[in-house]
C-alpha cells in the first residue's frame, strides 16, 4: 500500500508532466499554425505567377517575333551589300 505521501509525489509528478505536455501540446499548436499562414501566401503567390504566365508567354512570342524581323532585315542587307560587291 502506498502512503499518503506517495499519493502526494506521484501526483505532483503527474501535474508536472501533465503540464510540460500541454505547453509542448501549445507549441505544435502554434507551429502547425504558423506552417498554415506560409502555406496559404505560398498558394497565393502560386495563383499571382500563373495568372502572370499567359502574358510573359505573349511577350515572350512578341519578342521572338522582333528577333526574326530583324533577322530578316539583317538579311536583306547582307544580300545588298553582296550584290553590289558584285559589281
Amino acid at each position: 500500500m502506498g502512503s499518503v505521501g506517495d499519493d502526494a509525489v506521484l501526483k505532483e509528478t503527474l501535474e508536472s508532466e501533465l503540464k510540460d505536455l500541454e505547453k509542448e501540446k501549445k507549441k505544435m499548436q502554434n507551429s502547425v499554425q504558423k506552417e498554415k499562414k506560409r502555406i496559404v501566401g505560398y498558394e497565393s503567390d502560386i495563383d499571382n505567377i500563373t495568372l502572370e504566365i499567359p502574358a510573359l508567354v505573349e511577350q515572350q512570342n512578341q519578342k521572338m517575333q522582333e528577333i526574326e524581323k530583324q533577322r530578316n532585315r539583317v538579311g536583306q542587307f547582307e544580300s545588298k551589300q553582296a550584290t553590289i560587291k558584285a559589281y
